[in-house]
């Protein structure tokens, strides 16, 4: 009786295991699909304390900068209508806020905001930002690093 209640409980653990295997691998497939994946490799790769005032005004003149870019493009390529400016615009502007709030925020939260801004002036980020989803992801990052490091702004609609 022993023996048959010790493979009944190792038959169960080979059960459990297989299913939780399945559930990984399906959990696996499902994050590689969504693509969450790569968002966050890439936003790591940006995410760094700032090196002080002069790379807060940086960052704020980069982000003017880049929408006037992304304004330019829509309207002058064919194609570019398909450039969602005005959610540009949104990313731009929850930008400049966070950086307004970098010098009141802990280290991690900084890094955070310099990550947020630098995967925002990625073109080349998750999305490319001339497609028709191209900055969905960047107001994604902004979302999730506002919501640590500044909860009472205003979230991106997206």
């Amino acid at each position: 009786m022993e023996t048959l209640f010790s493979d009944f409980k190792f038959t169960g653990l080979l059960l459990f295991g297989l299913l939780a295997a399945g559930a990984n691998v399906i959990g696996g497939l499902l994050l590689v699909k969504s693509g969450a994946h790569r968002l966050g490799e890439r936003f790591l790769k940006y995410a760094h304390q700032p090196g002080g005032g002069d790379e807060t005004e940086s960052l704020i003149r980069r982000v003017d900068g880049y929408v006037a870019e992304v304004r330019t493009l829509a309207s002058s390529r064919a194609g570019g209508s398909r450039i969602d400016v005005r959610l540009a615009e949104a990313v731009a502007t929850a930008c400049k806020r966070l950086l307004a709030r970098i010098e009141r925020s802990p280290p991690d939260g900084q890094a955070a905001i310099v990550g947020a801004v630098r995967y925002f002036l990625d073109t080349n980020d998750v999305d490319r930002d001339d497609g028709g989803r191209g900055f969905a992801d960047d107001a994604e990052v902004v979302n999730h690093v506002q919501s640590f490091v500044a909860p009472d702004l205003p979230r991106i609609p997206v």
